[in-house]
This record gives structure tokens, sequence and C-alpha cells, in this order.
């Protein structure tokens, strides 16, 4: 069975960049800063202010050190879709302490998305279901490529969330919206 980013890019890579006016919107609709970025490397890191550690295992790595002190920081995570069962459950794990925000495709049929989306010991407290296609980056071009063949969705862990005791928000979104 081919994996969902060979389905999306017919190339046998993970490595797509995020296209960055998708990064700000989710931000700006959870309101966070993005100042992290767990799974990236040099060449596709989406945030700044040193988003990106050579030799940072963010599977299995702690992520709190790398946004506590930081003012409304987050992370920010466009996992390898060969892997999304391993990262969910990092983003689950992490997002106890830290805001973390994943974009990964929407499959609501999966295990790893009843086990780390929508229960498990730590569910994400944001589920944005996405509206249209992601023109992800092509990292050969530079350039967005035409969207995927597949939905996508960002699942969101917010700390501060469970602290006032919100109840879980699952909703349609475009990000495409409000952009110039």
């Amino acid at each position: 069975m081919s994996g969902f980013n060979e389905t999306r890019t017919k190339a046998s890579s993970d490595n797509w960049r995020t296209p960055p006016a998708l990064v700000r919107a989710v931000g700006r609709r959870l309101g966070v800063r993005f100042v992290f970025d767990a799974a990236c490397t040099s060449r596709d890191a989406v945030c700044v202010n040193g988003a990106y550690w050579p030799a940072f295992d963010g599977r299995r790595e702690d992520w709190a050190p790398r946004v506590r002190g930081r003012r409304r920081g987050a992370v920010w995570c466009n996992p390898p879709y060969s892997d999304c069962a391993g990262w969910l459950e990092a983003c689950a794990r992490n997002g106890a302490r830290v805001p973390v925000a994943a974009l990964v495709p929407a499959r609501t049929d999966t295990k790893y998305f009843h086990d780390h989306v929508m229960g498990g010991f730590n569910p994400a407290d944001v589920v944005l279901l996405m509206r249209g296609r992601v023109p992800f980056i092509n990292p050969a071009t530079g350039r967005a490529q035409a969207g995927g063949n597949f939905p996508s969705a960002v699942y969101a862990w917010l700390p501060q969330m469970r602290r006032v005791g919100a109840p879980q928000i699952v909703t349609g979104w475009d990000w495409r919206e409000g952009l110039s």
C-alpha cells in the first residue's frame, strides 16, 4: 500500500513544506505564535527564531523546553505522513504541557485518529477540518504544488483550554479566508 505522501506528491519523500500562509492562519485561528517546528529539517522549518535544532528527535524528545518562556509560544508539526500515528502520539504527549498544532491528512477512520485525537490520555482540544486542498511546497523547486488528492485537518492540543474546562471543538474551516 502506498503511503499518504506518495499519493500526494507522486514521490517517495516525506519532505514537503507547509505553506507559510497556512501556518500563520492556524496561529491566528488558535491565538498562538509558533516558535518551534517539531518535524522539520534545516531546509523546511516554518517557524522563526531558532525553530530548528540539528540532532533533535522530534518524535522522542520533550518539546516543552523549546517553548516555555515564550509568550503565546506553540509548537507546529507537519509530520512525515508515513508515520502519522507516531507523530500524533508525540503531539498528544507534548500537548499536555504546551500548545501544539499538527497538520495531517483528515483520516477519521484510522486508529491513530481515535487513539490520539478523539480519545486516549490527552485528546485534541480543537479539530479543524479544512476546506480545500493544501498546496504543499515542493522541496526541489520551492514552489507550491497543486493541492493534494486528500483532505487535511489541523489537530490542536491547547492546555489553556483544558484549564478552563472548555469542551472539544470540532469544526470545518477554510484557512484561505482573509488571506491577501
